[in-house]
C-alpha cells in the first residue's frame, strides 16, 4: 500500500449518511486532538452526541476525527502515520465514524477552524452548499481553553461559534456551559453581545459518561508493560503492540 500524502489524499465520505430523513437537517460532528493514542472516551463522545441529539432537527450523518498536525510541536506527540493508523483501528468497526488525514498531512500546523472550514468545503460538494450543519466536537475542558488568553484566536473562535457551532461533553457536576460562556473568561473573548448570542444558540451541551480516562496513562502502560484492555479498542492495542517488533515502535517499551 502506497504512503499517503496530500498528492493522493481523498476526503473518507464511505460511511456518510446520504439518504436525509424528511423535515431533517443533515449534521457531521468533528473531532480535533492529537489522539495519541485514541481511548474508548474519544469514541464515547460521539455517541452520546448522537443520543442526546436523538429526536432534535438534525440527522447526524457522520462523524469524523481529525489526529493533529505534526507540528504542533507536543514533546509526546507519536508520529502522524502511527496516530493516523491507530485512529484508523479504533473506526474501523464503527458504522458511521472515520478518520479524515487532511489536517496531519499539511505542511504546517492547522488550526481547528481551518479544519472546520476543510471540512465544509468537503461536505458542501456532497450535501450542497450550506445544507449540511458541522458542529465541533469537544469536552467541556477544550471549551474552556477558548477563553485562555494565548491558546486561541478571539476572532476564530467568534467565527467557530457563529459558522459552525460546538458539541459540548459536560461532565456530571461541572459548571453550566450557558454560564461558562456568560463568564468574565468569555466576554474578552466574544467581545459583543451578538457574539455572545450566537456562541449560546450554536453551542450543545450534553452530559458525558464519567470515566477517568488519561492517554498519558495509557502510553505509560503500554511502555511498562501494563494491560490497555477494554481502554482502546483491541485494534488499537493489536496495532502498537505490533510495531515493537519494528524499528518504529509507536510507544518505546522501557528496559528494566
Amino acid at each position: 500500500m502506497s504512503e499517503l500524502t496530500l498528492e493522493n489524499y481523498k476526503f473518507p465520505s464511505e460511511k456518510l449518511v446520504k439518504d436525509v430523513e424528511a423535515g431533517k437537517t443533515p449534521l457531521v460532528l468533528v473531532a480535533c486532538g492529537s489522539f495519541n493514542p485514541p481511548h474508548i472516551m474519544h469514541l464515547r463522545m460521539f455517541e452520546e452526541a448522537r443520543n442526546a441529539l436523538a429526536g432534535s432537527e438534525f440527522q447526524i450523518v457522520g462523524g469524523f476525527l481529525s489526529p493533529v498536525n505534526p507540528n504542533y510541536k507536543k514533546p509526546t506527540l507519536a508520529p502522524f502515520p502511527h496516530r493516523l493508523a491507530m485512529t484508523q483501528a479504533a473506526v474501523e468497526s464503527s458504522s458511521w465514524l472515520v478518520t479524515d488525514a487532511w489536517e496531519g498531512l499539511q505542511p504546517e500546523y492547522q488550526r481547528t477552524l481551518w479544519v472546520l472550514k476543510h471540512m465544509r468545503k468537503e461536505i458542501d460538494a456532497i450535501y450542497g452548499a450550506g445544507k449540511c450543519a458541522i458542529r465541533l466536537l469537544c469536552g467541556a475542558d477544550l471549551l474552556q481553553s477558548f477563553a485562555s488568553p494565548g491558546v486561541w484566536v478571539p476572532s476564530m473562535i467568534q467565527e467557530i461559534f457563529c459558522d459552525f457551532g460546538v458539541v459540548v461533553l459536560q461532565r456530571p457536576g461541572s459548571k453550566p456551559i450557558d454560564d461558562m460562556l456568560k463568564g468574565d473568561d468569555f466576554k474578552t473573548v466574544l467581545e459583543t453581545e451578538e457574539n455572545l448570542k450566537n456562541a449560546l444558540a450554536h453551542t450543545l451541551a450534553t452530559s458525558a459518561t464519567e470515566a477517568a480516562i488519561s492517554s498519558t496513562a495509557i502510553r505509560e502502560n503500554f511502555q511498562t508493560g501494563r494491560s490497555n484492555k477494554y481502554l482502546l479498542t483491541d485494534a488499537v492495542i493489536d496495532y502498537v503492540e505490533g510495531t515493537w517488533s519494528t524499528s518504529n515502535p509507536v510507544y518505546q517499551q522501557k528496559k528494566d
